[in-house]
């Protein structure tokens, strides 16, 4: 026995289904979102410390300690595992470098005599070689290599009458070390000769050049004349002066 009366069709059944959906969306319709905002809990942020990880040289933004540390600990895991076996040698091989010595940036070389100590040789530091400060030296009557300064406070040194170019003296030096004071003077000498034909040819210079009707002419020329005058002073001049110096203290030391 059918429940649904028999003046009821299907089709009054769909309409039916319908309306109540229609319904529905109605009610929809009437939705607040402001409202059913308020209603929401909202879902609380956790509070961030930021965690510097210096393998990574830059900071992180995490929950708290326990996380930071977690980080770092990975990082520097990741480091190791990163360093390949090449570069551990090479990072060995930096830890056993030794530091230079003075023999190997200064090493003991065969200095060999000249002149009247010809064929014989001392060994020294390359420094005291090929500075001049190893010499020639008679002494009782014998040739032999040694340091001027040794030579020169030898009780037993001969000594020999020089005149050094530069001023015309004479002295008694050190037999051995006599023709590097000679020497030394001369280089004096031939400075100063040299600047004197300098200034003798700019002042010729000025004499067939300078001396014109026109001002300006004159003045270019002039400045000339005095600027190449002051570059032989500084170069020639001041040279001879500086030199002049230290021969001066070796003939204290070697001479009387």
């Amino acid at each position: 026995m059918s429940i649904i009366p028999s003046n009821i069709t299907p089709l009054h059944i769909i309409t039916a289904v319908i309306v109540i959906t229609l319904s529905g969306l109605v009610v929809s319709d009437n939705f607040d979102p402001n409202i059913a905002r308020k209603n929401l809990s909202p879902t609380p942020t956790p509070s961030l410390v930021l965690c510097y990880v210096e393998e990574a040289e830059r900071e992180f933004s995490v929950r708290n300690e326990d996380e930071c540390n977690k980080l770092k600990e990975s990082f520097a895991a990741t480091n190791k595992l990163s360093i390949t076996p090449s570069q551990n040698q090479q990072v060995q091989a930096k830890r056993n470098i030794q530091p230079t010595t003075a023999q190997e940036t200064d090493p003991v070389i065969k200095c060999n005599g000249q002149n009247n100590c010809s064929g014989k040789f001392l060994m020294v530091p390359k420094s005291q070689c090929v500075s001049g400060e190893i010499t020639c030296c008679q002494v009782n009557g014998t040739w032999s290599l040694m340091k001027k300064d040794q030579c020169a406070t030898s009780n037993n040194a001969e000594k020999v009458a020089i005149t050094l170019p530069h001023n015309g003296q004479r002295y008694y030096c050190v037999k051995g070390i006599d023709d590097d004071m000679y020497n030394d003077s001369q280089i004096i000498k031939n400075l100063r000769d040299k600047y004197d034909a300098n200034i003798t040819r700019y002042d010729t210079y000025a004499v067939n050049n300078c001396y014109t009707a026109y001002d300006d002419l004159n003045q270019a020329c002039w400045d000339y004349v005095n600027g190449s005058k002051e570059d032989a002073k500084n170069i020639l001049l001041d040279a001879a002066d500086k030199n002049e110096k230290i021969l001066n203290k070796n003939i204290e030391k070697f001479c009387n």
